[in-house]
């Protein structure tokens, strides 16, 4: 049973590389940041950066708990790096990500059809402050949401019009939808 099974660090790791010059050589001025959730391990989000791996420093933490991530379940999707013109600052786009608001363990046990309680959002975080840009949820999001099920998936997005930015996105939840 899954009660019998310790949890910590299991989702997928996502990187951000900026290579000034395109070496391949992280020197000064190059960053380094990976994201990643906690899967069956929590409800948590985490960026870290790496740009000197022997001085790897956390850059933020969310959670549930997090101002405007009450809908946050498990952290089943991997982050996304992606741009939007929602995060633009001295006419530059700061890349953001995006993931789905996670999995509800009533799933584990609930009949066909049942509606979940967390997890029906969708979230855009600045990717080096953890600041929460953009949301799609039932409860405080930026964009209301009438969902009903869970979205552990990981979000695909599209720049239709070929400008850097993020136009859609798509996403699946729980519920097949």
């Amino acid at each position: 049973s899954t009660d019998d099974k310790v949890y910590g660090i299991d989702g997928k790791i996502t990187s951000y590389i900026s290579d000034k010059d395109g070496d391949g050589i992280i020197e000064t001025g190059d960053k380094v940041w990976i994201f990643f959730g906690l899967r069956r391990g929590g409800t948590s989000y985490y960026g870290v950066d790496i740009s000197n791996p022997d001085l790897p420093s956390l850059m933020w933490h969310i959670d549930a708990g997090t101002a405007g991530f009450s809908e946050l379940g498990q952290s089943w999707s991997q982050p996304k790096v992606g741009y939007s013109k929602i995060n633009i600052v001295n006419e530059a786009a700061k890349p953001v990500l995006f993931f789905g608001g996670g999995y509800d363990t009533s799933k584990d046990n609930a009949g066909v059809g049942a509606n979940d309680n967390v997890g029906r959002a969708v979230y855009m975080v600045d990717a080096e402050t953890g600041t929460l840009k953009w949301s799609m949820s039932p409860d405080n999001g930026t964009t209301s949401f009438a969902g009903t099920d869970s979205i552990p998936a990981s979000v695909s997005t599209l720049d239709s019009d070929a400008d850097g930015l993020a136009d859609r996105l798509y996403v699946g939840d729980t519920g097949g939808n």
